[in-house]
């Protein structure tokens, strides 16, 4: 598996900036690691440096970090992950819809951060082939999910959950098993976030191709496609 050869931490924090820094040292010896106070250089420096990996906060003194988002989304799909304090599910569900690959809260385990960072990196790297239920078409790739003619983009996150479900369908796969699938393992928040991505990922299916029972619910279980 290939490591990330350069990393953008956009944080105003300067202890934080080490400690990520520090952490990303430690797991990829090699890694290039670069920083910025200011969400606008950081969009510049996306352009400029085309890293392989954003680390991003919110609370920027220039701009909002969901500004920074959205505006990288216009020219790059580079995994961001948000990192911040922030820990509404109204913070969380929009960063993810404006293009925010996952969502980590501070005080945030290394550990965890790194997994996370590795995960995003693991499933850029795989070349898949669409697989098809039904009437429906995931492109793992593209990232798209194509249903009665419609084309739904979708998230990194959203297309492994996706993807995950399509290849256990009629089978219910478990809070669990989902989290291991978008992240490479199991922390304390992953409940939480995988029933976050899943409430989005309907709310889309819903609103752009009229989808509303595609993804089945297991009360305290977990969810399922039925065939």
């Amino acid at each position: 598996m290939n490591v990330p050869k350069t990393a953008l931490i956009i944080e105003d924090n300067d202890d934080i900036v080490q400690t990520v820094s520090l952490a990303f040292q430690i797991r990829w010896p090699n890694i290039n690691i670069s920083s910025t106070h200011s969400g606008q250089n950081g969009i510049r420096m996306v352009e400029d440096k085309n890293p392989n990996v954003i680390i991003l906060d919110l609370g920027l003194p220039d701009i909002d970090g969901f500004k920074v988002i959205q505006e990288i989304r216009l020219f790059s799909k580079v995994p961001i992950i948000v990192l911040t304090v922030r820990d509404t599910e109204a913070d969380i569900v929009h960063a993810l819809e404006l293009g925010a690959d996952d969502y980590v809260l501070k005080p945030f385990r290394q550990l965890e951060l790194t997994s996370r960072v590795n995960a995003q990196l693991r499933h850029g790297e795989i070349e898949e082939e669409t697989i098809h239920l039904g009437n429906y078409y995931l492109n793992p790739n593209e990232r798209i999910l194509s249903a009665d003619n419609k084309n739904i983009c979708l998230t990194r996150i959203e297309t492994i959950v996706l993807e995950t479900l399509f290849n256990r369908a009629g089978h219910v796969v478990t809070h669990t098993v989902l989290a291991e699938q978008i992240w490479g393992d199991v922390h304390p928040s992953t409940v939480k976030n995988v029933r976050i991505h899943i409430k989005r990922l309907r709310n889309k299916l819903e609103y752009e191709a009229g989808l509303t029972s595609l993804i089945v619910t297991k009360p305290g279980v977990g969810y399922l496609i039925q065939v």
